[in-house]
């Protein structure tokens, strides 16, 4: 997994493999687990969280994430239907380029009866649908078609070089919402520095140069072909068994849109034309950003990546530099996905409203949801629950408390405590293989029972400390852990936080 996953990534593996544990683990009788089973629930809650964790990673991420969590199911029940649930999300997810994780989940898993389909029917129709896609997914060289102009001549697409994009349009003379794309192409594509390449998937030649000459002259470089004896393949390479479809072919051939609509073609085009390759979090933008941060980290409060963003804004934005305003808030934001600083949690809501979600006039194509609009809100989410001043779940968890015992020494027990009750307390949430885990823990741990005792902040001296390990809950108690997870920000372990003597929250993130 990539650095950045591996922060949010953590604890939901630990709980994934927790999961299978408790549904079954290596049972012997499989088809007794029902999919309503308590356990399975969440078992598929917490895996759909973890998709749309993870919806702004690249395919490769994707497709590398899960071959590991079906692989890590021993119960070929639980293999089956992680597959299966990995399979249908993708195949049909709104994120572009995503059908592409959907094959090679079939291809590897499905494809050779490692896995089964539920039944013949849908096992025919997901091949099919792989064999229909495969051939024109998102970064694939645009399959080759040989065609025809009106003259009768032969025409091969898409050409190398040139303008700088190229639209297939394949559309049929008779099809209504084809009439709609055909209106819309003329208004997006007269913006651009493009070639249309209007492909007529009929057999009615009169038909079709009727409708090129009224609806398709659009005064903007138009190429108009057909495939009158069905010789190129089209259907295949590109899996048009139905029409409108259009795709977006770079310079060098290369598919960068797939079944896209006038209007996301549109947008695809403008953030393409403002900056074809922006990238974020790059190793040059993180040290940048580590020089910024490193001197007021301590003493920045809440408002500091707020303030810093400000400062970003008002030198782009007043030249008019939307593309240096996207590159630098990006990287900024990627940035506050690694920190784990209490000063950064605290000031992440406020950063991205106010210079992501709120800025739809920048942020708005398909790469900017992709790279950093679902990030933001991941990010915002989770800071946003359990807010300071509130108190903890009521909810009652085994866990470990450690209070300052005789001559220095600390003293342990395992309790059964109601988080929402815990007064002056070092609450921390914690793996039993997690190294930063120990290290913490022993820190707080040698403050606690120290001459001086533990002072945290406004929340004053600390009374215990309560270790929560997450591992153990998630196979012990998964409707606990899952209560948990979506009260408190879990995908940072571990997870420390203060109450204060009324046992309202006071610090988290320390």
């Amino acid at each position: 997994m990539t650095s950045r996953l591996s922060r949010y990534s953590c604890a939901f593996i630990c709980a994934f493999f927790c999961c299978i544990a408790s549904a079954g683990g290596r049972a012997q009788s499989p088809p007794q687990l029902q999919p309503e089973d308590s356990t399975l629930s969440v078992l598929m809650s917490r895996l759909d969280t973890y998709i749309a964790a993870i919806e702004a990673e690249s395919t490769p991420t994707k497709n590398t994430e899960s071959d590991f969590l079906i692989s890590a199911c021993d119960d070929s029940a639980i293999r089956q239907k992680v597959a299966l649930r990995l399979y249908e999300k993708y195949m049909a997810s709104p994120v572009m380029g995503d059908e592409a994780v959907a094959i090679h989940i079939f291809d590897t898993w499905f494809a050779d009866g490692s896995i089964r389909m539920p039944s013949d029917a849908e096992y025919f129709k997901a091949r099919l649908s792989a064999e229909l896609n495969r051939n024109s997914l998102i970064g694939m060289k645009a399959p080759v078609l040989d065609l025809r102009n009106p003259d009768g001549s032969d025409h091969r697409i898409p050409d190398t070089g040139g303008k700088r994009f190229k639209v297939l349009y394949f559309y049929d003379t008779d099809c209504p919402v084809c009439s709609n794309q055909t209106t819309a192409l003329g208004t997006v594509l007269k913006d651009f520095e493009t070639v249309l390449y209007a492909i007529y998937t009929g057999t009615d030649r009169e038909e079709w140069l009727r409708y090129a000459g009224e609806r398709l002259n659009y005064g903007i470089d138009v190429v108009n072909l057909w495939d009158p004896d069905r010789t190129s393949g089209f259907e295949t390479l590109y899996g048009v068994i139905r029409t409108p479809a259009i795709f977006l072919v770079d310079a060098e051939g290369t598919i960068i849109g797939r079944r896209i609509d006038p209007s996301s073609l549109g947008q695809l085009l403008m953030e393409l034309s403002r900056n074809e390759d922006m990238e974020y979090g790059s190793d040059e933008a993180m040290a940048l950003f580590r020089q910024v941060f490193d001197p007021i980290r301590d003493g920045m409060g809440c408002e500091g990546v707020s303030r810093i963003a400000t400062h970003i804004c008002d030198v782009a934005l007043e030249n008019r530099d939307t593309t240096l305003f996207r590159q630098m808030t990006g990287d900024l934001l990627y940035f506050i996905a690694e920190q784990e600083g209490e000063n950064f949690k605290c000031g992440t809501p406020e950063f991205v409203d106010r210079f992501i979600l709120d800025r739809s006039d920048i942020w708005k194509s398909p790469d900017d949801t992709l790279k950093v609009i679902s990030l933001a809100r991941f990010l915002r989410e989770t800071a946003l629950l359990s807010p300071i001043g509130t108190k903890l779940p009521k909810v009652k968890v085994s866990a470990v408390e450690i209070t300052a015992g005789k001559e220095g020494a600390p003293g342990m027990r395992n309790v059964t405590a109601d988080l929402s009750r815990q007064k002056s307390t070092i609450v921390i949430f914690h793996l039993e293989d997690c190294g930063t885990c120990r290290e913490k823990i022993s820190v707080l741990t040698e403050a606690l029972v120290s001459k001086e005792g533990l002072y945290v902040g406004k929340a004053g001296k600390m009374k215990k400390i309560l270790l929560i390990e997450m591992n153990g809950l998630w196979e012990k108690e998964p409707e606990t852990a899952t209560l948990l997870s979506d009260n408190i920000d879990l995908t940072g372990i571990p997870m420390v936080i203060a109450t204060d003597h009324n046992g309202r929250i006071a610090r988290k993130y320390l």
